[in-house]
């Protein structure tokens, strides 16, 4: 049967469903109306909040100016994703940097997500009901609380938008001729290339056309079959050239070890750019070291944890916003065993239902191959994060639907209507209060990491950030024993270590400050914020050489330091009047005011997984 013209598919799609759209629009936008009162938290304060190029509106200039595509890097944390970077350059521009803005405008982005996962079902099902029920189980999701929540993971969701944006001009090319299909194809590719630019995640993107064109062939087979090499051949194009713009822009060695476009910027004899922030993580141990080092420690580890992420996509309770891994190294462990045994379960109810249920097929296959740039099989600097589901849960979105469609009109079962209408009313009920509850972990930083403490005591880092924030709410016996214990957790992070003596020096404490920074120092001798608060220590001690050395040692290691040259020179000035202690030391909100003020705001800042690098 010939099709109806695109534009009559659309009018009818819209006249007839617009209703159905707006109300989950419209639930989606309730389940998240907690939340545009909560200030930013996590990566924000670095990667949005405190990055002067964001917060610039003449930066949307240099985002569409070519040399930062064939040449030079953006001056800015998040240059490899320039799509990203856009969107909250603008919020900050529209709304001047208010959180509530840029909270808007996620939530928006989400709920655009969720509409054309709605369009993309109908587009293959052409069941309303399939079309309802995925877009109202991805907007109600639990999991996506993380990306919408914390701005700097919306890239997830606007990696999400390209890329169905990008699927829906593939579907759209079909029946058409001429300017109309080349119009349609070319849509697609400029999509594609927008969602890699927003997040690599993107990249599985030509994977899923595969897939669409297996289980949802266009007709007739032999010639569309012949016709989607060469649109194959265009995407590896797109992401050939994606590649070559994104491997000497940014990037990470932990260890010893690189990450993939590190590595193969390396090996392509690639520099970097001129002006992408380093990122390298200085060789000290981590609780997932052995992850890095061994392949079979890698692969049985993330073999457990793809068993926690199909957990999570299916039952996403409870959630945490930062984990800590446990290396798994026994080939009889329990954990990837089953995780194994899962998804080998899940890969074949996709083979049996692809031709009874081609979108149920598609959404169970979706899931695995949107995992691919997270499952191990290059370095990741943070094994495990929720925010990495976002682009897999589409798949189990379409699962869920078409499970539910097939439902409500099987003939087997009395009232089947009935029962789909029950079973999807419970699961979004599920889903809805388990958004709620979890937007409030959001509505503050000490709150945030607070939650995380509470589902795994032993993630060392969200203790180190729940130190933080509650040190900087004037906390200081609850931050005391948080940095105890993440320091217990994690001995060998020195950082850790000078933050904790801030905490002391701050209460006067300086001969236990003093012992911290020395115990710092052995584990880094190079560490110039470890010399500069030493120096700060033995300043308000009375011990003035000792100081001004601890200084001098710090501007040797990092000349650019105003605030260890500001100290330097009023240690100076004390020494030649013969003073014990300077005119800024007489109390502890003078010094920190005067001396250290700046320096230490970047110890302040939450410790930070990197946006998910």
């Amino acid at each position: 049967m010939r099709r109806a013209p695109l534009a009559g598919r659309l009018r009818s799609l819209f006249s007839r469903d617009l209703l159905i759209l707006c109300v989950v629009a419209g639930f989606g936008a309730l389940l998240y109306a907690n939340t545009l009162g909560h200030p930013l938290v996590w990566d924000d304060h670095s990667f949005v909040e405190n990055q002067p190029f964001v917060q610039d509106c003449s930066s949307l200039l240099r985002l569409v100016h070519p040399k930062y595509y064939l040449g030079q890097s953006l001056p800015a944390a998040g240059a490899a994703r320039p799509v990203w970077l856009g969107s909250v350059v603008a919020d900050a521009c529209l709304h001047g940097g208010v959180p509530a803005g840029y909270h808007i405008t996620s939530l928006l982005w989400h709920l655009l997500a969720a509409a054309l996962l709605m369009v993309l079902a109908w587009e293959l099902a052409r069941d309303p009901l399939a079309a309802l029920a995925a877009g109202a189980l991805f907007v109600a999701h639990p999991l996506h609380t993380e990306n919408v929540n914390v701005v700097t993971f919306r890239a997830d969701i606007l990696a999400v938008v390209f890329m169905l944006l990008s699927l829906l001009f593939y579907l759209y090319r079909r029946g058409r001729t001429g300017w109309r299909r080349i119009a349609c194809l070319a849509a697609a590719v400029a999509s594609f290339i927008l969602a890699l630019l927003a997040k690599e995640m993107a990249a599985v993107l030509p994977f899923l056309v595969l897939l669409c064109d297996r289980l949802f062939p266009e007709a007739p087979r032999r010639a569309a079959r012949a016709r989607a090499w060469r649109v194959y051949a265009v995407l590896a194009a797109a992401l050939l050239a994606y590649l070559c713009f994104r491997m000497p822009r940014s990037g990470y060695t932990v260890l010893g070890h690189q990450d993939l476009f590190s590595s193969l910027r390396d090996r392509a004899g690639m520099a970097a750019g001129p002006q992408t922030p380093a990122f390298s993580h200085k060789p000290i141990a981590v609780p997932w070291q052995a992850v890095y080092e061994s392949p079979k420690v890698r692969f049985l580890s993330m073999a457990g944890i793809a068993g926690d992420y199909l957990r999570l996509l299916l039952w996403p309770h409870p959630l945490q916003g930062d984990y800590a891994p446990r290396p798994v190294r026994d080939w009889l462990s329990v954990k990837p065993i089953l995780s194994v045994l899962a998804w080998l379960t899940l890969l074949a109810l996709a083979w049996t239902l692809r031709r009874r249920s081609p979108l149920a097929a598609f959404g169970l296959f979706w899931t695995p191959i949107a995992l691919l740039p997270v499952s191990g099989l290059w370095l990741l600097l943070n094994p495990q994060a929720e925010r990495y589901l976002y682009v897999p849960s589409a798949g189990i979105a379409l699962a869920g639907a078409a499970a539910l469609a097939g439902l409500a009109r099987s003939r087997r079962i009395p009232g089947a209507r009935t029962v789909a209408v029950v079973v999807a009313g419970a699961v979004l009920a599920l889903y809805s209060l388990g958004t709620a509850a979890r937007n409030l972990d959001y509505r503050d930083d000490a709150a945030f990491f607070a939650a995380t403490v509470a589902v795994d005591p032993g993630v060392a880092r969200a203790r180190f950030n729940l130190a933080q924030s509650l040190h900087g709410q004037g906390r200081a016996a609850g931050a005391e024993a948080e940095y105890r214990e993440a320091l217990r957790l994690w001995p060998e992070f020195a950082g850790w270590r000078t933050a904790f003596a801030l905490l002391l020096i701050d209460q006067g404490r300086l001969a236990e400050a003093t012992q911290e920074l020395q115990a710092a120092l052995r584990q880094q001798p190079e560490e110039p914020a470890a010399h500069y608060f030493l120096g700060a220590a033995l300043w308000r001690a009375g011990r003035l050489a000792a100081a001004q050395a601890q200084f001098e040692e710090t501007l040797r290691l990092d000349p650019r330091d105003l605030a260890a040259a500001e100290a330097r020179r009023f240690v100076k000035e004390s020494r030649q009047r013969g003073a014990r202690r300077g005119p800024y030391l007489d109390s502890p909100a003078a010094c920190s005011a005067a001396v250290y003020e700046q320096s230490r705001l970047m110890l302040s800042m939450p410790c930070s997984p990197a946006a998910d690098r």
